[in-house]
């Protein structure tokens, strides 16, 4: 495995698993194929702020008219060497992002994910889409 660094440390697993110790067991979340969002397969896109916006935003509204889901949320991540990992590791650590994947990762509301992966050479670029 690569190692891997968190901007806090240990102490943010010691924070997360005290965090765990006090919340109610969740629900799993369900995997959905309708939910997984397109990924361009030209890396030099995966960084465009435009082309990313542009493609969650017409996946959201295909769902919309398509499904019943009510709410969405979207994450997503580029240049990790193993994208599952990265996303694990936000879960315990994600200052950087405001808190805001840690909440939304535990957010008891949601109840499905579609998960969209793509690899190339020795880069990763994932989608991580939430609804219920």
């Amino acid at each position: 495995m690569p190692k891997v660094a968190l901007n806090r440390g240990e102490p943010a697993f010691r924070e997360f698993a005290q965090k765990l110790r006090g919340m109610q067991p969740l629900s799993p979340l369900e995997a959905r194929e309708d939910l997984k969002v397109p990924i361009n397969e030209d890396p030099q896109k995966w960084t465009d702020k435009a082309l990313i916006s542009e493609a969650v935003n017409k996946q959201k509204a295909s769902i919309k008219e398509t499904s019943s889901y009510k709410t969405f949320n979207f994450h997503f991540d580029v240049g990790s060497p193993q994208a599952e990992i990265s996303f694990i590791l936000q879960l315990v650590d994600d200052t950087p992002f405001k808190g805001s994947r840690q909440r939304n990762i535990v957010n008891p509301e949601f109840k499905y994910v579609g998960i969209s992966t793509l690899k190339i050479k020795n880069k990763n670029c994932g989608y991580f889409l939430f609804a219920n």
